[in-house]
């Protein structure tokens, strides 16, 4: 099967778990880091997303007179 000692075997998988485990830390930390870009995201899309509801809302009641928004949502 394998020619070699079972010392050089064990150092071999002893290397192999060190190398996995490095990669592992660096996978958590990009996780992190992307975890963090995303939600920096989001808020950015939300801001966004209110800004163009706003300029919507003023281009309506330009158009519709302030009055008539009024009466559309039914404050007056």
């Amino acid at each position: 099967m394998n020619d070699q000692p079972i010392e050089a075997r064990i150092n071999k998988v002893e290397w192999t778990l060190d190398r996995h485990q490095d990669s592992i830390k660096e996978l958590r930390s990009v996780s992190k880091e992307l975890k963090s870009s995303l939600y920096l995201i989001h808020k950015t899309l939300i801001q966004i997303k209110w800004f163009a509801v706003g300029a919507a809302v003023f281009v309506i009641a330009d158009q519709m007179g302030l009055m008539g928004l009024l009466n559309i949502i039914g404050i007056q």
